[in-house]
């Protein structure tokens, strides 16, 4: 057991603050209120929602996720058996945490409308406002459309906004300022390792017993700001699949608004964005309902209209296709010699399973502008390639490389994963200053392993105390974790 997953396998018999800290946790598996953030924002992770008087309660929309002072999401509009509601809504894990917080004394919590807790105290009170109104309430956990254990595994907490921290962290202070160049390698190194686990087991949850590869293909098509809509879309479009390519292109388009007023207006000179909405017209709908894209800040090639091609061209790809197989037969460390050839050979080994296809149109079009681009556009560029690797294939490859228990084997891995550049992430940078504070370099994060070892320690601890470090077990646990030498590539002590 390496000393990262030590660290946050097995806590340390110490004191750390309780779950009735706001926004803590002593274990990233376990169920936050973050969690119940992101359940409650996306709503597909429960059904029939009833107070606790069984009135039943429609959620016509969940409101604004709040990352200031306040409740967690605002101008909510709800219908509560025959009436209509417009106000905040609160969430927690227990309904305890109500009073625990002092809510009850906050003025800012009184246009409240609902309290949602996952589960239902021990003790029944009601809820009440500074002004001594009563809440209504409900309990998600007997709504639950899956098994509660599936919840922190399904739901990828980076993906939704978190408080905005300044300067650098309790860690930096406290820990990485006076460890040693080595140690701090070792641990980012040993938390990439773990990371790798971590997206193995989140394919297989998400695949629903699909190729995980292909899965992970999808998701990696959306990128960070739309993998969960593009994988939902995708086992959607799977069930279309013998609509001719055209036609589910055109499908995967309109149900995610792209023929709305305001794009038909924008590509009305386009004859083939016009084409495929009169196809859509004619197309059967059905009541799948896709959760909004995020548009904001993506480049013109990063498109989701673009990934929208490829996502129809893999629900095309047959099922008996061997991808998890090809991965396999691709990796032969025995390509490795020790120079950087060889590790560039083992790159391209790898990345040759990933599908590519051409298309005479998008390698012109950014979108459906009228004219085309005056050079060509790469349609599926490295950039995409290197994220597939890093985030599909390495995790699936890293579980066969444990089970064959190859020193040498897991140690070639180790270096062709160090051997990847760090994708351009302002997240890095702002990790680096969190981390290292005023001591930070711009190289420190410049290898992809160590980059995805500080986005763990960052999903496992940070995104917890956002705003502050206040209660973060992080530094405690390493100290203690660390009294015993630990191996990164070793999987006991």
């Amino acid at each position: 057991m390496n000393i990262y997953q030590k660290l946050v396998t097995i806590p340390p018999k110490t004191t750390f603050c309780s779950h009735e800290v706001a926004e803590t946790s002593d274990h990233y598996n376990c169920l936050t209120e973050r969690h119940i953030q992101v359940m409650w924002l996306e709503q597909k992770y429960f059904k029939n929602l009833h107070t606790i008087d069984n009135i039943p309660i429609t959620v016509l929309s969940p409101g604004i996720w709040n990352n200031e002072a306040g409740p967690d999401f605002l101008k909510a509009h709800l219908r509560i058996g025959d009436k209509e509601y417009r106000g905040d809504v609160e969430l927690h894990l227990s309904e305890d945490s109500w009073y625990h917080h002092r809510h009850h004394l906050d003025k800012n919590y009184d246009h409240v409308i609902l309290h949602v807790s996952f589960w239902q105290s021990n003790k029944e009170r009601s809820i009440l406002t500074s002004e001594g109104r009563a809440l209504e309430r409900t309990h998600l956990k007997k709504h639950l459309t899956i098994a509660e254990s599936r919840l922190t595994k399904l739901i990828d907490l980076e993906l939704y906004p978190h408080h905005f921290f300044a300067g650098s962290g309790y860690c930096s202070r406290h820990l990485f300022q006076n460890l040693s160049s080595k140690k701090t390698t070792t641990l980012f190194q040993s938390a990439s390792m773990w990371r790798l686990e971590q997206k193995r087991q989140m394919l297989e949850e998400k695949s629903n017993s699909y190729c995980p590869f292909i899965t992970g293909m999808a998701m990696a098509l959306g990128y960070k700001n739309n993998s969960e809509a593009f994988r939902d879309l995708f086992f959607h479009l799977k069930s279309l699949s013998h609509l001719e390519e055209q036609a589910l292109f055109a499908y995967a388009l309109g149900k995610c608004n792209f023929f709305n007023s305001h794009y038909l207006e924008l590509w009305k000179n386009s004859p083939y964005y016009q084409f495929l909405a009169d196809i859509f017209a004619k197309l059967p709908l059905t009541d799948y309902i896709l959760p909004a894209l995020r548009l904001n800040k993506i480049r013109p090639s990063n498109h989701p209209v673009r990934r929208l091609s490829m996502l129809v061209r893999l629900c095309k790809m047959p099922e008996n296709t061997k991808f998890i197989e090809n991965i396999k037969s691709q990796w032969d460390p025995n390509i490795y010699t020790g120079n950087k050839k060889s590790l560039i050979l083992m790159r391209n080994k790898l990345c040759s399973v990933i599908p590519r296809y051409d298309d005479d149109y998008w390698r012109w079009h950014y979108m459906f502008e009228e004219s085309r681009q005056t050079s060509p556009i790469n349609i599926f560029g490295d950039d995409l390639c290197m994220e597939i690797l890093v985030n599909v294939i390495l995790p699936i490859l890293y579980e066969e490389v444990q089970k064959k228990a190859d020193p040498q084997e897991l140690e070639i891995f180790l270096i062709f994963f160090n051997s990847l550049p760090a994708s351009k992430s302002q997240k890095s940078t702002y990790l680096a200053n969190r981390f290292f504070g005023d001591h930070f370099s711009d190289h420190i994060f410049s290898k992809r392993d160590l980059q995805q070892g500080a986005y763990q320690l960052h999903r496992d601890f940070c995104i917890h105390f956002e705003a502050s470090c206040i209660g973060c077990p992080f530094v405690d646990r390493y100290k203690i974790t660390s009294e015993v030498t630990y191996d990164v590539t070793s999987n006991s002590k």
